[in-house]
């Protein structure tokens, strides 16, 4: 059974966000955090051959615009979304409408995320639910599905479990996967700091460097269950 069109949806929140970085970073440079997170994420996708298009949703007009450089589909976030579930619904039935059979959601503060990455998600997956998880609160970090409509979006604290129980709810297969560019999204200063120590070269672990931030520990392989 085919996936295709596979669709990504990248959503990036607005303004000048990860407030919990403030204790190292200014305003200025968390917003150029968040758009070099931005441009690495949009990179990987682009870059990815199984993936047939890319879309964007955000209330940000400057994210927005540097998603339609990079080739995105822009998807504004209308007032009253209801919170990143509501705009990513939201965003997930336009998709539909246009076609999209399987649906691949990431986030856009996961900037260690490569092509490979991608593909490692896509492998002998045909239909249901396919998670990146991540690795350090219960969360998902990437989320597969087929059809694109299989279950509700449940991303917030631990969505990873959240959205194994919907699909079995629902009846569908499901699997969690850690892989290795898509187990850190960067919330933390010490998710800053490994990036920093990475050997990755993408703008937001160059950004990280020039902050001057060092020390970091790298993601495991494996394929388990979001209980720990």
């Amino acid at each position: 059974m085919s996936l295709h069109p596979l669709w990504a949806l990248v959503a990036v929140r607005s303004g000048v966000g990860k407030q919990r970085l403030a204790g190292v970073l200014d305003p200025t440079q968390r917003r150029a955090l968040v758009m070099a997170m931005a441009t690495d994420v949009l990179a990987a996708l682009a870059a990815s051959p199984a993936v047939d298009g890319f879309a964007v949703t955000t209330a940000d007009p400057d994210l927005a615009a540097l998603g339609a450089q990079m080739g995105a589909r822009i998807i504004m976030e209308r007032d009253g979304a209801g919170g990143l579930n509501g705009a990513l619904e939201d965003a997930a039935a336009l998709l539909i409408a246009d076609g999209a059979r399987s649906l691949l959601i990431l986030h856009g503060d996961v900037p260690t995320v490569t092509p490979g990455d991608i593909a490692a998600l896509l492998a002998d997956h045909e239909t249901g639910v396919t998670i990146a998880r991540a690795d350090s609160d219960g969360g998902t970090n990437a989320l597969l599905l087929t059809p694109a409509d299989a279950i509700t979006l449940h991303f917030g604290k631990d969505s990873c479990a959240a959205h194994l129980t919907a699909a079995s709810e629902a009846g569908i297969a499901a699997r969690a996967l850690a892989i290795p560019g898509l187990s850190a999204d960067i919330d933390e200063p010490e998710d800053l700091r490994q990036l920093a120590a990475g050997a990755g070269e993408g703008r937001a672990a160059l950004l990280a460097r020039e902050l001057g931030l060092s020390s970091g520990s790298a993601a495991g392989d494996d394929e388990r269950d979001c209980s720990e």
